[in-house]
């Protein structure tokens, strides 16, 4: 009896069915739909290239030499290593398979983080990028989130948004912050919270770093935030009990657990101890009894 091979749910499964293939060697162009076509266009070129399985792969080259082929060639022609460099070096497995990378949309968006099972994802660049997600980094923002919340609710500020609220950056690159806050006079509209997807970037975003996250991902979601208005940026690492206070994206100051948070001109008056976040019960060993 033949077991059925279960579909590909990230560009991780993807690779490991093409036999681990080195991603420089994987052609971005129409990515899981190529076709003889293609393969034909790109041969005309010079270029060796194989269909396998709706995937163009180049064959064995050493990257350096492809790179140089490539633009004598086939100028504007990708690979998927030159595309996850753009990312920020996201892993593969948390590229999602479908929609196939490219072609995903706002739709896609919500249909992840509204469903059953929940994914929250997040989209770059026609990519679906899932967030990665531990039980610490969701305590601490849940611990963050109430304090801020907190905070607003009691000055009538404005709205904290939690890590499923979906903000479109600009067309075509929706992200979610861990923790966002957005002041009432930021709103475009009176009921611009209230539809699906929040079409204005926040005045505050947190971001927890994870395990999976990268130095470049959150690098580059760091200045999309201020490119589209974001005031003030929170990086927080629960590893490290830092924060990184960011007020443009090139210049931050880095807060320690002996330090005090402060919420600048974005939140007047807002004050927390990094050492009662960062020892709050929730987020260290159960004590003893």
């Amino acid at each position: 009896m033949t077991t059925a091979t279960a579909a590909p749910d990230t560009l991780a499964d993807v690779v490991s069915a093409l036999g681990d293939i080195p991603i420089y060697r994987i052609i971005w162009r129409n990515l899981g739909t190529a076709t003889e076509d293609d393969v034909l266009d790109l041969c005309g070129r010079k270029l060796r290239v194989e269909l396998v399985d709706g995937v163009l792969v180049h064959k064995g080259i050493e990257r350096e030499v492809l790179t140089e082929v490539l633009a004598s060639v086939a100028p504007g022609v990708e690979t998927l290593a030159d595309v996850l460099d753009r990312l920020g070096d996201v892993p593969l497995d948390r590229i999602l398979w479908t929609p196939r990378p490219g072609t995903a949309t706002e739709a896609d968006v919500i249909r992840l983080v509204d469903g059953e099972p929940k994914r929250l994802v997040e989209l770059v660049d026609g990519i679906l990028v899932e967030k990665p997600t531990g039980c610490l980094e969701g305590l601490l923002a849940a611990v963050l989130g109430s304090i801020l919340l907190t905070f607003v609710r009691s000055r009538t500020l404005g709205l904290v948004g939690g890590p499923d609220a979906i903000m479109r950056l600009k067309e075509g690159q929706d992200r979610l912050p861990d923790i966002s806050y957005t002041a009432w006079a930021s709103l475009p509209a009176d009921d611009a919270h209230l539809k699906a997807v929040a079409v204005y970037a926040p005045d505050l975003a947190v971001e927890i770093l994870s395990a999976g996250n990268t130095r470049k991902e959150i690098e580059r979601k760091r200045r999309e935030y201020f490119a589209a208005g974001t005031k003030l940026v929170w990086i927080v690492d629960p590893d490290d009990r830092t924060v990184a206070v960011f007020t443009d994206p090139d210049t931050h100051t880095l807060l320690t657990a002996a330090d005090t948070l402060d919420g600048g001109t974005v939140l007047p008056g807002f004050t927390l101890p990094l050492a009662d976040l960062f020892d709050d019960p929730q987020l260290n060993p159960r004590p003893s009894t």
